[in-house]
């Protein structure tokens, strides 16, 4: 039994399977060309407000695709191009891009017959390739969350 559909394994993670429900790794690797292709096309400059996502302190951090922060270098870089953002203080929301899209689009979310509309997905990327950094819930017109990750 498998967590998710093979329709949200190809459209939310871009998993591409053969007929006998084996990996396609070169259909995948395509697909999720695709999907941050797509992301970045319809990603905006994010209006920050009071928010600040930074990386204060010495060493080095990597969050799987995402990000690499290294504070030696002074550098907040995409995981997945190599794209330098910014230094780590920094406010790394400048420096990103956004999407909003429906909660729908993480997939079936229990909760969700009680939305009504008023919550969202904000899918927040590398501004250089479109993946994914951060994907946060949010209430229509709340702020943003501040995130300052200390590295020891």
């Amino acid at each position: 039994m498998s967590a998710v559909s093979p329709e949200a394994a190809h459209d939310i993670y871009g998993l591409v399977l053969t007929g006998d429900g084996a990996a396609d790794d070169g259909a995948t690797q395509s697909r999720r060309e695709e999907i941050r292709r797509d992301r970045l096309a319809a990603a905006v400059l994010i209006e920050p407000g009071d928010a600040v996502m930074s990386f204060p302190g010495a060493g080095q951090l990597t969050f799987g695709d995402a990000l690499v922060v290294d504070s030696d270098a002074n550098s907040v870089a995409c995981g997945h191009c190599g794209q330098r953002h910014c230094g780590t203080n920094d406010n790394l929301l400048d420096y990103l891009r956004e999407v909003r899209a429906p909660l729908s689009a993480a997939g079936p979310v229990r909760g969700e017959d009680y939305d009504v509309g008023r919550f969202h997905l904000r899918q927040l990327c590398c501004a250089n390739c479109g993946t994914l950094v951060d994907v946060q819930v949010a209430l229509d017109g709340a702020p943003r969350p501040f995130m300052q990750i200390g590295i020891p």
